[in-house]
């Protein structure tokens, strides 16, 4: 699967830059099909979550020298406490391959998402300039609220 949310239109399920798609598809093609040396072929994948005091340590595959696009703060983290309620959260790149994340007013974290919207905003990249894509570190089930028409 390669991510795209970075350049996407939310109101176009069409990417303009199809050229870019289909580059990323290609470093996956050639190195997971064809064995083919082509360097990094994902974004950052989360590899591990730990709680630590108020704060959520994330660890990343594909991560070697996290960044944002465009230099920006980390855009697209959320964390919930033991009431599942997902708030805003800051998040901070510790080193090549690990982020802090801690949310306003959550304590006791207990799972962490990204870029978990219809409209992704996240902005977490590799050297390779390619973007991580959405997750989260829970399991909870997520009801689905249906609206009924009278």
């Amino acid at each position: 699967m390669a991510v795209t949310h970075d350049i996407g239109d939310p109101d176009d399920v069409h990417p303009r830059n199809k050229q870019e798609v289909a580059r990323r598809l290609v470093l996956l093609a050639l190195k997971r099909t064809y064995g083919r040396s082509v360097g990094v072929d994902s974004g950052p994948v989360l590899a591990s979550n730990v709680r630590q005091g108020d704060a959520m340590v994330l660890t990343f595959d594909f991560a070697d020298g996290l960044a944002t696009q465009g230099d920006e703060n980390v855009q697209g983290f959320e964390v919930a406490g033991p009431d599942r309620s997902f708030v805003p959260a800051r998040a901070e790149i510790r080193d090549h391959r690990t982020i802090v994340v801690r949310g306003t007013g959550v304590s006791e974290p207990a799972a962490v998402q990204y870029a978990w919207r219809n409209v992704a905003r996240g902005n977490l990249i590799n050297e390779a300039g390619l973007p991580a894509g959405t997750f989260r570190t829970d399991d909870w089930q997520r009801g689905t609220r249906v609206i009924v028409a009278p």
